[in-house]
């Protein structure tokens, strides 16, 4: 209120220079009044124009720079002193009116951000003459409850809201005896970032892949959201991913080929590519398991490889076979004899096959013949034939310590083998005539023969 009275009094005191003069035409006078530049136009005769003062009017909240107010004083004639000082300062004070400032919103009302983010708000002033202004950076900001968020009054960050912890809080502004206020909710901390791990990752066919989410949340926290979060495979024949408990995230291949694994967790979506290869080796077997041999008789080995997608295959010829101790026993790996182990010397050895760097081994033991050999197994035969059409070929597997194998047949309702075949070799093949016939395989060496084999039968027709 007293600047207002200063700034009418300096108006007033141009005036008075203005028309000093009672008699004389007067001409206009400037001047500055606060930092405002003023100027005095002294009214003419009768029926001329009144004098007129015009100065930017008192500043004010909210009154924009540069605007003007005009106080006019009014004369009849040549200029004149001015009235005296009192009642032309009541004349101009009446002349000025100033819009006030009659309320304060924030914008925007009644709202809020999740924890750990920020928010920023508003201050708009209304004036009496219906006008409003952005008061943001003059009003001054109050949070209620500083445990719930606050508000910042610092320049360059007026009403920057910064959430605390969740909950309510009340937020005002004011400006003199004006005020206003809000409410500002800050609700639990939101997710903002995943990812989604192992990234570009690759299994061989039959290989289960696990992934992880993990989530970045406003208030800086870190999560693991594995079990939360909805996973997804985007080409199904390829792959599917577990949804399930105790198996969130984990694909299982189904065909080589590529795919993307995605996770979501509320409205955020990320994705990774999946690779499926094919089968890899997994295990190796080698049989026979344990076996024993004597010295001067050879004993085939096998290798039967395991895959990742559960195929067995037999690689006796592709792995590389090795003796541990080749002065007992050495192990070829020679085309056409890959696996065949020649016993040198009463002992013990390990056998080992490797490939892609997956191994198998067993222990061969080499003794002395002290007993007759253990029977054939496996003995096989063709199950029928047409009589002409060609012979019948009986096979069986060699045994340890057997020199020599007898084959004994019988036919149907016989206790006694109606032929006896000594010294033969497998495959035996032979042509017979119409009928049915079982075969027996018995296993010799300088100690005895073995008890008969299992027998197989076929009938000629």
């Amino acid at each position: 209120m007293l600047k207002n009275w200063n700034y009418f009094f300096s108006v007033l005191m141009l005036l008075m220079i203005a028309g000093c003069n009672n008699e004389k035409p007067a001409t206009p006078v400037t001047g500055t009044v606060g930092t405002a530049h003023v100027k005095v136009v002294p009214g003419g005769g009768a029926g001329q124009a009144p004098l007129t003062v015009t100065a930017p009017p008192p500043s004010s909240p909210g009154n924009a720079a540069g605007s003007h107010g005009t106080v006019k004083v009014v004369t009849n004639g040549i200029a004149k002193k001015p009235a005296p000082l009192m009642a032309a300062t009541a004349s101009a004070k009446r002349a000025a009116t100033v819009p006030t400032l009659t309320s304060i919103s924030i914008v925007p009302a009644n709202s809020g951000t999740a924890l750990g983010m920020a928010q920023q708000l508003t201050a708009s002033g209304l004036y009496s003459d219906g006008t409003t202004k952005n008061l943001t950076t003059v009003v001054d900001w109050k949070s209620i409850n500083t445990s719930i968020a606050s508000v910042s009054n610092a320049t360059e960050s007026h009403g920057l809201m910064q959430s605390v912890a969740v909950g309510s809080t009340t937020i005002s502004t004011a400006f003199g005896a004006v005020s206003g206020s809000t409410q500002f909710t800050v609700t639990a901390a939101t997710i903002t970032t995943l990812f989604v791990t192992p990234g570009n990752a690759k299994t061989p066919l039959g290989v289960a892949k696990r992934f992880a989410a993990t989530g970045i949340y406003s208030d800086g926290s870190i999560r693991n959201l594995t079990n939360t979060a909805i996973w997804k495979a985007e080409e199904g024949t390829v792959t599917t991913v577990s949804n399930a408990s105790g198996s969130h995230g984990q694909a299982t291949p189904l065909a080589i080929g590529s795919t993307k694994i995605s996770a979501t967790v509320g409205a955020v979506t990320v994705s990774t590519p999946f690779t499926v290869t094919e089968a890899k080796l997994a295990s190796i077997l080698v049989t026979p398991v344990n076996p024993i041999a004597y010295p001067g008789f050879a004993e085939q080995l096998t290798a039967t490889g395991t895959y990742t997608d559960g195929s067995t295959k037999n690689i006796t010829d592709t792995v590389s076979w090795k003796a541990a101790h080749p002065v007992f026993a050495v192990i070829s790996n020679a085309p056409g004899s890959n696996g065949q182990v020649t016993p040198v010397a009463v002992g013990s050895t390990a056998i080992s096959a490797t490939l892609a760097g997956v191994t198998g081994s067993t222990t061969l033991a080499v003794t002395k013949i002290t007993t007759a050999p253990k029977a054939p197994t496996g003995v096989a035969v063709n199950s029928s034939i047409i009589k002409g059409m060609g012979p019948l070929t009986i096979s069986w597997p060699t045994v340890s310590g057997a020199t020599s194998y007898n084959l004994y047949i019988y036919t149907p309702g016989g206790n006694r083998a109606a032929r006896a075949l000594f010294y033969v070799t497998s495959p035996y093949v032979q042509v017979f005539d119409l009928g049915t016939y079982y075969f027996v395989v018995t296993a010799v060496n300088s100690y005895g023969e073995s008890g008969p084999s299992t027998a197989a039968n076929s009938t000629v027709y």
